[in-house]
């Protein structure tokens, strides 16, 4: 049985009980007795909902003499928005095919430069004996090569005759303080370079210094001793290679 039929079924025997109840008073009292007012009955269950009904019927048609929801117009463009920030660099592509080879070139003219310019030699290097005394310019006591006449062994000057860009260096080594000079002449002020090398362990050390120089006819480099001793020092030992060559003529 369900939880409704229970509850109608105690509601029942509750009004049977009242009723028999009453039956007996009334019966005892015969006419004389006042039958009491019976107490009010219990708040009934609430009922449950009722079932779903059915699909109503289909709406007539909407009539065509209805009024219309009209569209609105289009509007306006607005304005262009601010540029986005830039994304991220993508990956590289892959290589493209290669192109087609251009057509040569056109042939460029003769030149005499370069064939004029591989007559034109000038290149010497000679050497001072470590026997042998520093002197201002150092002379040097033989050539280890020479191409050219002019590097004089006896005055330790050289004097150009091909004007051009040469490059001369020195290496000298010694056991004591040694500072040499690398001089040229020139119409403007003389432009000296300066080496220096400190011997404080006396040991034997090499002494280096070169330069580019951009030589006319006549003009002369020779390498000077600074500060000359009045005598060679007890113990010192000089050997000095001074090399010059032309790099390319005017």
């Amino acid at each position: 049985m369900s939880w409704f039929q229970i509850s109608r079924m105690k509601l029942f025997v509750k009004l049977l009980l009242v009723v028999w109840v009453t039956l007996i008073t009334t019966g005892r009292c015969q006419q004389k007795c006042r039958v009491q007012d019976g107490a009010p009955g219990l708040v009934g269950v609430v009922g449950r909902n009722g079932l779903p009904g059915q699909k109503g019927q289909k709406g007539e048609p909407l009539y065509q003499d209805q009024p219309m929801v009209l569209r609105g117009l289009k509007g306006e463009r607005g304005n262009r928005g601010e540029p986005g920030e830039m994304g991220v660099k993508g990956f590289r592509g892959d290589p493209g095919t290669k192109g087609i080879p251009g057509p040569p070139g056109r042939k460029g003219s003769s030149s005499d430069v370069i064939s004029g310019a591989q007559n034109k030699q000038s290149a010497f290097s000679a050497i001072m004996s470590e026997n042998s005394n520093l002197q201002s310019p150092v002379i040097f006591t033989k050539f280890i090569s020479k191409s050219t006449s002019e590097f004089d062994l006896t005055t330790g000057y050289f004097t150009c005759n091909i004007p051009g860009v040469y490059y001369f260096v020195f290496h000298a080594t010694s056991v004591v303080n040694l500072c040499l000079v690398l001089k040229w002449s020139s119409e403007e002020p003389s432009k000296d370079l300066y080496f220096c090398d400190y011997n404080v362990r006396k040991f034997k050390q090499v002494l280096s210094g070169g330069a580019v120089l951009h030589l006319s006819k006549n003009q002369r480099v020779s390498v000077h001793q600074l500060n000359k001793p009045s005598s060679k020092p007890a113990g010192a030992l000089y050997s000095v290679v001074f090399n010059g060559f032309l790099i390319f003529p005017d």
